[in-house]
């Protein structure tokens, strides 16, 4: 009687598993980049719309430009600071910057915005 090979050798299973676990290991790795960086832009957008809402009520309101604070209650752990610069040109240009800084990022992330305002 002839013997009939009907199964995988373990070679060929052991071949077939490490090549699972390097795609197992690089999907779950760019799945975590991509995550990270979807989280990044939303922090962004969301650091963006407040440094604007922070300088256009201070024009408003015709308080001082130069100031700190943090976007408490929302986002406690968000510091900014505000200052203005004047750039010497034939129309002298007022610069409005705004830094904002994670402290709960270690390194604290920070993030510096510029606005040219008439």
């Amino acid at each position: 009687m002839d013997q009939v090979d009907n199964g995988f050798t373990l070679l060929e299973v052991l071949i077939a598993l490490v090549i699972l676990s390097i795609v197992a290991v690089v999907v779950v790795r760019q799945v975590g980049d991509s995550q990270q960086q979807i989280a990044d832009s939303v922090w962004q957008d969301v650091i963006l719309y407040k440094g604007r809402e922070i300088i256009i009520e201070k024009i408003k309101k015709g308080e001082e430009i130069a100031s700190s604070g943090s976007l408490a209650p929302e986002y406690p752990h968000i510091e900014w600071q505000t200052k203005t610069k004047t750039i010497s040109a034939e129309i002298p240009i007022t610069l409005y910057q705004i830094e904002f800084k994670d402290k709960n990022q270690q390194p604290p992330r920070i993030f510096l915005f510029e606005y040219i305002l008439p």
